[in-house]
């Protein structure tokens, strides 16, 4: 959005100067009124038709008055305000605003997707962003340019650093998952009963109609339920429920029939039938909840599955590692055999440095699922199998150490601290070498100033 014709003109010529947009952008051109001139006018009703259109030429237009109000496009993606924006320049913010906040694709599920509107900062769009879209729940978010992007750095091996391999044995076993332990899930497994019959009220959902002006109520309606008003339905509902959250897919069977002999012989102090009154409270919340979360809990112990760790297939090897880029901090780094050393933050910076300068420290490994992408399996607190991805590995004379640094504990860490030591002890025994563990802790790593590894562990 220009001011006037001549720096919409400049403007125009500026974008054509870069590779992406030449001949790809259309500069239209208003009078005083906002009406386009006549030279442009066919070619302006054109695009305007075929803005939306997948084979549109064009991905920038230039103008001084076309994001007024009248002009019906959906894909507009970033908005350059390079006027005033009031009543006395014959254009408003919310007029601008409304031409990039229609859906891209309206009434289409987006998934992962976001439709994203940028607006380049402008002093008469911050008020009404501020106050008026958030208040329609509309996501915004303000972020300062200060300096151009860098793009990122390409991180990978240096050929004349292979002396500086790292090398992590594959294993398999540990904690795994197994379905088919569900085959021993019995209703007798069961807490029983959960809740007493009486002591819950029906859910019912009143709607209440009032006069507008009065406030009086003119009418009740009781609606259906809102989870589910036939037994087949809410049996259903609650099994792919308990399979979502325990991750088990493709055993519905297996949890059906369990789950309809709990609900109707033990979740309560008496036997169901599934007729009204006991739908009613089956779709009380609490029901619901506690019933997922008691069948949920017990197939996470039933199918976790510990087992001894074997070794199997080639190694993790560093120099294997392929090109990839990196846009966060790195370190240069003599002892890793990258070229570059990504870095995630202030505690893996100092470790880093604290590795290559040591002497005692042959070679080392930032660990990343873009590097060796090496996991232990662990359960975490609610009974979920995931991996864990320690953040170094580093070889001395005599040991292999597999270290995490920790700047805040989070609920899964000692799960994850038994799981590792469990299986350096395991692979130490397979493998002849000595693999050791150890947590670094950055309240401790930072009060003891350490410059060696061997003081820390």
């Amino acid at each position: 959005m220009a001011e006037n014709t001549t720096a919409a003109d400049q403007v125009a010529d500026y974008l054509d100067s870069f590779k992406e947009l030449s001949d790809k952008v259309l500069t239209i051109h208003t009078d005083k009124k906002g009406e386009v001139s006549k030279k442009d006018l066919d070619n302006a009703r054109k695009w305007a038709r075929e803005v939306d259109e997948p084979d549109n030429p064009y991905l920038a237009v230039v103008s001084v008055l076309m994001l007024r109000e009248g002009w019906d496009v959906k894909n507009v993606k970033v908005i350059a305000p390079l006027r005033p924006l009031s009543a006395d320049s014959k254009i408003l913010p919310e007029q601008t605003l409304g031409r990039g906040l229609r859906r891209m694709f309206p009434g289409q599920l987006l998934g992962n997707y976001t439709d994203e509107l940028i607006v380049i900062e402008h002093p008469a769009f911050h008020d009404l962003i501020q106050d008026a879209l958030t208040e329609q729940g509309v996501e915004i978010e303000f972020v300062p340019i200060q300096k151009p992007e860098t793009l990122p750095k390409i991180i990978s091996v240096d050929e004349n650093k292979k002396e500086y391999n790292i090398a992590v044995p594959v294993t398999q076993g540990g904690v795994t998952r197994s379905v088919k332990k569900l085959q021993e899930l019995k209703v007798s497994d069961f807490p029983s009963p959960l809740f007493h019959y009486k002591d819950l009220n029906p859910v019912e959902i009143k709607m209440r109609k009032r006069d507008l002006l009065t406030k009086q109520v003119e009418a009740e309606e009781i609606l259906t339920m809102p989870f589910a008003d036939r037994p087949d339905i809410y049996i259903s509902a609650i099994t792919k429920k308990i399979q979502k959250y325990s991750r088990v897919p493709g055993q519905f069977e297996n949890i059906a029939g369990i789950t309809k002999d709990y609900i109707k012989n033990k979740l309560f102090d008496k036997s169901l039938d599934f007729n009204e009154d006991d739908l009613k409270r089956l779709n009380n919340a609490k029901v619901r909840v506690r019933l997922i979360e008691v069948f949920v809990d017990r197939i996470n112990d039933l199918t976790a599955v510990s087992e001894d760790i074997e070794l199997v297939g080639e190694e993790l090897r560093a120099i294997d590692i392929k090109p990839f880029p990196w846009s966060r901090d790195i370190f240069e780094a003599k002892k890793i055999v990258l070229n570059f050393t990504p870095i995630e933050n202030k505690l893996e910076d100092q470790f880093t440095r604290l590795l290559d300068n040591d002497d005692d420290v042959l070679a080392f490994m930032k660990n990343h699922q873009q590097t060796l992408n090496f996991r232990i399996p662990y359960i975490d607190t609610n009974g979920f199998v995931r991996n864990y991805i320690p953040d170094f590995i580093a070889k001395t004379k005599d040991t292999c150490w597999v270290i995490e640094t920790k700047g805040r504990e989070d609920v899964d860490v000692k799960l994850k601290d038994k799981r590792a030591e469990e299986w350096c002890k395991q692979v130490s025994k397979l493998t002849g070498k000595e693999w050791s563990y150890k947590r670094i802790d950055q309240a401790r790593f930072e009060k003891g100033r350490f410059i060696r590894l061997g003081d820390l562990v």
